[in-house]
C-alpha cells in the first residue's frame, strides 16, 4: 500500500475522523477516517541517506473552504436494531 506524508492533524472531528493539512493539488477532501491513516514513525538511521519526496509547500496554504447553504436530502440506513 502506498503512503504519503506526514501531514499535520488540524482538527479531530470525532474518535474516528481527522482533518489533515494537505496540499490542494492532492484533489481529495482533507477529512479522513483513521482506517486510512497510519501513525508517523521516523525512519531508522540505516535508511537516512535514502531519497525523499519533496512537497510543494505553497499548496498547503490553499485549502478549499466550503460553506453549506442548505441540506437538500438525507438518507439513513437502518442497522440491525431497527
Amino acid at each position: 500500500m502506498k503512503y504519503d506524508g506526514p501531514f499535520e492533524v488540524i482538527w479531530k472531528l470525532s474518535g474516528v475522523s481527522y482533518q489533515l493539512q494537505m496540499p490542494e493539488s492532492y484533489g481529495i477532501h482533507p477529512t479522513l477516517n483513521i482506517m486510512h491513516l497510519e501513525k508517523y514513525q521516523l525512519s531508522p538511521v540505516k535508511f537516512s541517506n535514502q531519497p525523499t519526496k519533496s512537497f510543494n509547500w505553497a499548496d498547503f496554504d490553499k485549502l478549499p473552504e466550503y460553506e453549506v447553504e442548505k441540506i437538500i436530502a438525507e438518507h439513513h440506513k437502518k442497522g440491525r436494531n431497527g
